[in-house]
């Protein structure tokens, strides 16, 4: 699978200690090297789709990056999660990834 990585989310994340072999690896295996699991969780009801990278639980900060995307910060300024916001409308849910994610049940 070829993983693209937009130029400017590559250099923050340069700034922030990682590189493009590292992302890559976590979206390919769900697994960081601090052992902390990757989550992938969609939610049908508010078109939310949420990837959280580290799940010890921590306080966070949201920083709205776009319209559609906000970023989760941990410690350090770290990213530990990335909300995705009308999710069906950027991406394609059935084939987001080689993984099995989670739909998380609707609210009656």
């Amino acid at each position: 699978m070829k993983i693209q990585i937009d130029p400017h989310t590559l250099g923050r994340a340069l700034e922030r200690g990682t590189n493009q072999v590292e992302i890559e690896d976590v979206i390919n295996t769900g697994y960081t090297e601090g052992g902390y699991n990757m989550q992938v969780l969609y939610n049908a009801k508010t078109d939310l789709l949420y990837l959280r990278l580290d799940d010890r639980p921590q306080e966070v900060v949201n920083w709205r990056v776009s319209e559609d995307i906000v970023l989760d910060l941990g410690q350090d300024d770290q990213i530990v999660g990335i909300e995705i916001l009308d999710a069906s409308r950027h991406l394609n849910l059935g084939q987001l990834l080689p993984i099995t994610y989670e739909i998380s049940p609707v609210a009656a």
